[in-house]
């Protein structure tokens, strides 16, 4: 193998550690990111998702008050199963 073979094959395998380096740190990233913003929005829905509960388990709660707290209550459950 030539000289300037070998320099090519060294850079090749230079700029592949390089991307792979690059790609954990960007993975890494996602995750902190990805954990936090689940966190972020995760805490007020379980919040919403308590007082819908708390309203309805009301016993003199108008039918009206029951229907808009029973979907407040489905919304908010099906965005937490999307985050």
């Amino acid at each position: 193998m030539s000289a300037s073979a070998l320099s090519a094959e060294l850079e090749i395998e230079r700029l592949r550690a390089l991307v792979e380096e690059r790609d954990e740190w960007l993975a890494e990233i996602n995750r902190i990111v990805a954990t936090k913003v689940w966190h972020n929005i995760n805490n007020p829905l379980a919040g919403i998702i308590g007082q819908a509960r708390l309203l309805l388990s009301a016993e003199d709660l108008p039918a009206k008050y029951r229907e808009r707290n029973e979907t407040i209550e489905a919304l908010a459950a099906r965005l937490k199963e999307i985050v």
